[in-house]
């Protein structure tokens, strides 16, 4: 999702949150931080297990736990809201808004329910797998802003996603088709007068080098698998082998050398397409089931925290 004027509400009102929680919890656990002489009443900072003193603990530490988890609970339901887009319940574009939004105002929670610290083995895991869900959360978010700019400046040919597949093979049906046009012109004057004519009129040697080019360079490019290896990937390079292909064929020949170039561009910008489409989207490979295993976690967190301590 591109982040631009239609989020500015939601940056406000997190912005506002986050300077009220800040300032609840200085004012309850460190009213010396505080220019002047008030701070909330005494039970905000009381803990129901003394010998087990943490912020956490506190109501207002498990507040903010509890509404981190909640935040978390709402951030997973994203991916069932996905799946049912014509579910009444708000659109999917304001989930998203409220995903990202939401998600960040954990961060100041959480890290003020556990009082800036890490604790334990068990509060350890809880938030090295917040930090690796939050890491590539904003991993995404950057990528969605920025790389469908990028797409723009450098795949001007853009194409539906979809479609890559099948547009490769249409582009390696035509070279294919190139390719038997110019081996019958240069199987033409053998075929036509034998070889006693062969002998005067000689295959045609732009034929042969446009044939042999298309046999080891141009066909193996278009038909690979995947991204497309070698020279003809590289803008310069393959520019630099048709340069130098149009110089050894004749000028009829030249139409035919520029459709391929043409070609061999519209695969590269496919391929760099498809990169970056795989980067747009592998990233929620990671994200996604690390979010639900997040949720389990800190739900056995909040669990054990209540039984055993």
């Amino acid at each position: 999702m591109l982040v631009n004027d239609s989020h500015r509400s939601w940056a406000w009102a997190t912005a506002l949150a986050t300077l009220v929680s800040i300032a609840l919890y200085v004012l309850c656990f460190h009213p010396e931080l505080v220019p002047f002489k008030y701070r909330l009443p005494g039970w905000f900072a009381i803990n129901p297990r003394p010998l087990h003193f943490s912020i956490g603990n506190s109501p207002l530490g498990l507040t903010y736990g509890i509404a981190s988890f909640v935040i978390f609970l709402f951030a997973v339901l994203l991916s069932v809201r996905r799946k049912f887009p014509i579910w009444p319940i708000g659109r999917v574009q304001h989930w998203l808004r409220a995903h990202i939004w939401l998600t960040i105002l954990t961060i100041p929670l959480v890290l003020m329910h556990a009082a800036f610290r890490f604790g334990g083995p068990q509060t350890s895991i809880v938030m090295w797998l917040y930090i690796a869900v939050m890491v590539s959360g904003f991993y995404g978010l950057i990528l969605q802003n920025l790389l469908p700019r990028i797409m723009k400046d450098r795949v001007p040919l853009e194409t539906v996603f979809e479609q890559i597949p099948y547009l490769t093979e249409q582009l390696l049906g035509n070279a294919t088709r190139l390719r038997d046009d110019v081996k019958l012109a240069h199987n033409a004057p053998l075929a036509a007068g034998g070889a006693a004519h062969a002998a005067v009129e000689e295959p045609d040697p732009s034929a042969l080098t446009l044939s042999e080019s298309l046999e080891r360079e141009i066909l193996p490019y278009l038909g690979a698998s995947g991204v497309g290896k070698g020279r003809l990937a590289q803008p310069r390079s393959a520019e630099e082998f048709f340069n130098v292909l149009r110089l050894t064929v004749k000028p009829e020949f030249h139409e035919r050398v520029n459709a391929l170039e043409g070609w061999c561009e519209e695969r590269r910008q496919m391929d760099v397409q498809a990169k970056y489409q795989h980067w747009l989207h592998g990233w929620i490979l990671f994200h996604a089931p690390a979010s639900f295993l997040l949720v389990i976690v800190t739900a056995w967190h909040a669990v054990a925290c209540l039984v055993f301590y």
